[in-house]
């Protein structure tokens, strides 16, 4: 869900389509005080077929969304991180956003990543992905989108028993982007939280901090998001 400076509230999520076919398409709809709530409408599909699985959207403020979502392709197996925009005023017709752009392959296929941006037309995406071991990647753009950067990891776990998982990112008042994310276990436990910082100005992600570790006792679920 976000929120528009004109009280709109937009809201994305993945769902079933029938387009050639049953898929699982990113679907959209917008809800007005006057209004209430617009059908749902289905306006991006994966480009490399099978699903596509929503990750996360931002509303930068000259009002366009950004969307990013995981699509796996059948053959190769292979995971890829997709982009798309579109103006927020049209963003309920499908042919108004553009078409899916391909910012990484190496996703884990958990569906966890996250995008923010800034005023100065800076965006970053975090996804949980294994292209060089596991753990969090980034790519960045300096200009809304229109060109982005190679995907470089930001942590690794050293591990292929343990993932990232429930990845945040945000952009505090100063306009610095944060970003959290928590290790799993392939079981689904929580391990370690973790927090660092980005550099806008020298594109490079600060060394990450942990949080939080796990403690063996019985009752402690461990360091969740």
């Amino acid at each position: 869900l976000l929120a528009d400076r004109n009280r709109t509230v937009h809201a994305f999520a993945s769902q079933w389509v029938e387009n050639e076919g049953r898929r699982l398409a990113i679907v959209y709809r917008q809800w007005t005080l006057l209004g209430g709530w617009t059908r749902p409408v289905d306006i991006l599909l994966s480009p490399i077929g099978g699903s596509a699985n929503f990750m996360g959207a931002y509303l930068d403020s000259s009002d366009r969304l950004h969307v990013i979502f995981m699509a796996t392709e059948a053959l190769t197996r292979r995971t890829f991180v997709f982009y798309s925009s579109a103006p927020a005023a049209s963003a309920d017709w499908a042919p108004s956003w553009s078409a899916p752009t391909s910012l990484a392959d190496g996703g884990l296929g958990l569906n966890a990543g996250a995008i923010t941006g800034d005023d100065q037309g800076n965006l970053v995406v975090i996804y949980s992905g294994n292209r060089d071991g596991s753990g969090v990647y980034s790519v960045h753009s300096k200009n809304s989108g229109m060109d982005w950067s190679i995907p470089e990891p930001v942590f690794l776990t050293y591990d292929n028993n343990l993932s990232s998982f429930s990845l945040r990112l945000t952009t505090n008042p100063q306009q610095k982007i944060r970003a959290t994310w928590n290790v799993v276990t392939n079981l689904g436990v929580d391990e370690a939280l973790y927090f660092a910082n980005f550099d806008t100005a020298n594109s490079v992600w600060e060394t990450p901090i942990e949080l939080e570790r796990r403690i063996d006792l019985p009752d402690y679920f461990g360091p969740s998001f």
